[in-house]
């Protein structure tokens, strides 16, 4: 993957990542599942993929959207400070780290708060961000779930959008490809999340050092091209 080189030589780990959760509100949801792909500078690849235990009943619409059940997360889940610290321990004690996300700023709403309930920070200072909705929404017609970008890119068959996030973190890694191949601009997203003007964006959803701009589909310029 040509354009992961750039990165590579550039942060000293890319992290592919995606989390399941009880709902989605992240100031009262809980997370249940998390997973990663984490590409060290030498170019290896180490996938993480955590069940994490929330000590009461799922919603039935979770187990039925993640096949994701009570019992699973009792016998194979880890518990809530765990993932806390693996997460500050393991992947965010680099220097300089490029995270990537469908929906970017809906998954690390989710790692931030689950920071602060167990009393840690997020490196804010050594962290950049890719949104890869807000690169699909440039690249094609509504809808942009990341379904719809397996779909777009070719990648039936060979990748899946189960909501299970260990299966949508690869199906991530490999739209990212796709879109980095369709148009070398995928380096002018960093740090730059779309929102849909209709809802607008709320301040506490805003996360430290990503500019928010309003991403009107349809548009033909492309959502960096306005700053350029």
């Amino acid at each position: 993957m040509q354009i992961l080189k750039y990165f590579i030589d550039n942060y000293d780990s890319i992290i592919f990542f995606d989390v399941e959760t009880t709902g989605l509100d992240f100031r009262d949801d809980e997370v249940i599942e998390f997973a990663c792909i984490d590409i060290k500078r030498n170019g290896k690849a180490i996938c993480h993929d955590f069940l994490i235990n929330v000590h009461f009943r799922l919603p039935q619409e979770i187990v039925n959207l993640t096949h994701i059940t009570d019992e699973m997360l009792v016998e194979e889940g880890i518990e809530r400070s765990q993932l806390a610290k693996f997460i500050a321990e393991e992947l965010f004690n680099k220097q300089k780290i490029l995270l990537l996300a469908h929906n970017a700023n809906f998954d690390m709403n989710f790692i931030k708060h689950l920071f602060k309930k167990e009393g840690r920070k997020v490196p804010w200072n050594k962290i950049d961000i890719i949104d890869t909705l807000t690169i699909l929404r440039d690249r094609k017609e509504y809808p942009h779930k990341l379904e719809n970008a397996i779909s777009f890119y070719g990648l039936d068959g060979m990748v899946k959008n189960s909501h299970r996030a260990i299966d949508d973190v690869k199906a991530m890694l490999m739209v990212f490809d796709r879109m980095s191949h369709d148009n070398g601009d995928v380096v002018k997203y960093i740090n730059l999340f779309g929102y849909n003007p209709k809802y607008g964006i709320r301040e506490n959803v805003k996360l430290p050092r990503v500019k928010y701009e309003a991403q009107r589909y349809g548009e033909k310029m492309k959502l960096y091209e306005w700053f350029e």
